[in-house]
């Protein structure tokens, strides 16, 4: 009867409609023959085998749960790992290539820069030239 009661309220609710079934066996288990007593405690067996069967399916839902959460988790980090690697070649990638065009302008106006100068040097000499010759 102890047991039977602990399992209700353990249990609460749930299994109250198959005790009631009993016929309220809890009250007048003492008035029972022996295979009344029987059948109640096989009857009080199978409600504890019913919660433990249901627990070990709740428990066994929980880890499912809870292993569907960590596949979540670990496809969002690998998502994330991801996103992060993308940026980071992305960004490598456009300060290469601002880099490689700073050096090709640099280049560019260096090589504008000494033409320009040498033009001016070629200028200065033929002018040179032109007074020296005009000179004598």
């Amino acid at each position: 009867m102890e047991k039977t009661r602990r399992i209700l309220y353990k249990d609460g609710a749930f299994h109250s409609n198959r005790l009631a079934e009993v016929g309220n066996s809890c009250n007048s288990l003492k008035r029972l023959t022996g295979t009344e007593r029987m059948s109640f405690q096989r009857l009080d067996a199978s409600i504890e085998t019913d919660i433990d069967a249901e627990s070990l399916e709740r428990s066994n839902k929980e880890r499912i749960y809870n292993l569907d959460r960590l596949v979540v988790v670990v496809v969002e980090l690998v998502v994330a790992v991801v996103v992060v690697v993308v940026v980071v070649v992305v960004v490598v990638v456009v300060v290469v290539v601002v880099v490689v065009v700073a050096i090709i302008a640099v280049v560019v106006i260096a090589e504008l820069v000494v033409i320009v100068v040498l033009e001016v040097v070629v200028v200065m000499v033929v002018v040179v030239v032109v007074v020296l010759v005009v000179v004598e």
